[in-house]
């Protein structure tokens, strides 16, 4: 099942290999299906799970998630 957490990894690399056109078609499938505010730009780390069934999640640009130990 495709979830925001997955979206947002297709929108990162496509923020990262400097693709802005994919880019902004999968933010507006993750905005539009989980009405998330998860910009690209955030690094967010391996095991991050959004709570409230990935309902309004939102982060600030700058924002680092640290990796789940």
């Amino acid at each position: 099942m495709i979830t925001a957490v997955h979206l947002y990894r297709a929108g990162r690399w496509f923020y990262v290999h400097h693709v802005p056109i994919l880019l902004r078609f999968v933010y507006a499938v993750d905005y539009s299906l989980f009405n998330p505010s998860v910009p690209a730009s955030a690094e967010i780390g391996k095991g991050t799970r959004f709570g409230y069934g990935e309902k309004g999640v939102s982060f600030i640009t700058e924002q680092l998630l640290a990796t789940a130990a």
